[in-house]
C-alpha cells in the first residue's frame, strides 16, 4: 500500500492512498529470472476515506534479482536411485521510485504542500525519511 501525506509541523495529514500489486512487476513463469524487471506507471489514489479521486502518482517499480539457488528438494525422491529434484529459489529486492504526482488535494492553508509518499507492507511502514 502506498499512502500520501502531506507534511505539517504538528501533524500530517492523510491525502490519499492506492494499493499497489507487485505481480505485474515479478517474473512470470518462463521468464528469466535473472534479468531486472521494470514498470512505469500512473496508480490512481483513492481519498483517505477510501473514495476514488483523480490524484494519480506515476512510479517507476524495479524488481532486481540478487542471485538465483538451485536448491535440492530432498522429500521429493520417490527412490534412492532418483536424481533430486531442484527448484528455483529467487532472491532479489524492489525499488520504488515516485517520479510525480498530479492533483493532489492542498491541505496547506498558508503554506504550499509538501507531499511524501508512505511505502506499507502488511500496514508497516517501509521507509523512514520523508525526503528525496
Amino acid at each position: 500500500m502506498l499512502d500520501v501525506v502531506d507534511y505539517d509541523y504538528i501533524s500530517d495529514d492523510n491525502l490519499a492512498n492506492a494499493v499497489l500489486s507487485l505481480d505485474e512487476v515479478l517474473p512470470r513463469k518462463g521468464q528469466d529470472v535473472s534479468v531486472p524487471k521494470w514498470i512505469n506507471r500512473f496508480i490512481d489514489l483513492n481519498s483517505a476515506n477510501g473514495m476514488q479521486i483523480s490524484s494519480q502518482l506515476y512510479i517507476q517499480v524495479t524488481y532486481l534479482p540478487e542471485k538465483l539457488n538451485l536448491k535440492a528438494d530432498s522429500l521429493t525422491y520417490p527412490e534412492v536411485s532418483d536424481p533430486p529434484v531442484t527448484q528455483k529459489i529467487i532472491t532479489g529486492h524492489f525499488e520504488f521510485t515516485i517520479i510525480s504526482a498530479k492533483s493532489l488535494e492542498d491541505k496547506d492553508t498558508f503554506n504550499k504542500s509538501d507531499p511524501y509518499v508512505v511505502l506499507k507492507l502488511n500496514k508497516q511502514p517501509l521507509n523512514k525519511d520523508k525526503g528525496p
